[in-house]
């Protein structure tokens, strides 16, 4: 069971992604976290579930977002316009 990175694995073999730090894993708890970083992925966590930012980042995410709305502008790359 999670936090033992199995699913993320699985996902991985499925899509044909060899490289974990082509991967991340999103998730709202100190366990998805965990569970990324025991898989070797980036890890982001959103502060929209029910443990707060204090908690997330005792988790040491690579990165925290106030909500799912945020990650297209950490994923994607800046625009030059």
């Amino acid at each position: 069971g999670r936090p033992d990175p199995i699913m993320v694995n699985a996902a991985m073999s499925h899509c044909g992604v060899t490289d974990p730090r082509r991967v991340v894993k999103v998730g709202d708890t100190v366990v998805d976290i965990e569970e990324g970083r025991n898989a070797g992925v980036h890890t982001v966590a959103v502060l929209t579930g029910t443990q707060g930012r204090e908690k997330l980042e005792a988790a040491r995410p690579d990165f925290v977002v106030p909500s799912v709305a945020d990650l297209l502008g950490l994923l994607l790359p800046k625009s030059n316009i």
